[in-house]
């Protein structure tokens, strides 16, 4: 493209960024007219959540330091008899029936883990090694999810919502 057309698509496209900025704006006295305030308030609950019980032996964590990259998620909703799981309840995941990473909920009704997935070659084998089924387990109750490690459904984020008698 030659400087004259350069300069002549930067116009362009500058009078266009204009005219948007000013099509919102009702009065140059008022540029943020369409803001909403929303208060929050923090506050603390005096509950200390209990250490989630560790992952099994055969459970490989990252190799270096930080979250898994990427990250990797499974979350969803959580019912138990038919309500919503209250906070403090406990959410294992599993590899293949194996023991993997919990956590312990901080809110009703709802869970999140977070996990790597195990690379190949470690002696003995990573039990959350690609192909391994993945599962949650709630109140002695495993709810298999369908889904193996690796698989595109569960990277970066799987949702399945469970509920267990």
């Amino acid at each position: 493209m030659s400087m004259k057309m350069n300069r002549a698509l930067l116009a362009v496209f500058a009078a266009s960024c204009v005219t948007l900025f000013m099509l919102g704006r009702t009065d140059a006295a008022e540029p943020m007219l369409r803001r909403a305030t929303i208060s929050f308030v923090a506050r603390d609950t005096g509950v200390t959540r209990p250490a989630p019980p560790p992952p099994s032996d055969g459970y490989c964590v990252p190799s270096g330091a930080g979250v898994p990259a990427p990250p990797n998620s499974i979350l969803g909703h959580l019912k138990i008899g038919g309500l919503d799981a209250p906070a403090g309840t406990i959410v294992r995941l599993r590899f293949d029936g194996q023991d993997g990473p919990a956590t312990v909920t901080s809110a009703a009704g709802g869970y999140r883990i977070d996990y790597a997935a195990g690379g190949a070659g470690h002696v003995p084998p990573c039990i959350n090694q690609a192909g391994a089924a993945m599962s949650v387990y709630v109140n002695g109750t495993q709810a298999e999810s369908g889904v193996k490690v690796g698989d595109g459904l569960a990277n970066p984020v799987l949702f399945f919502d469970v509920a267990v008698p």
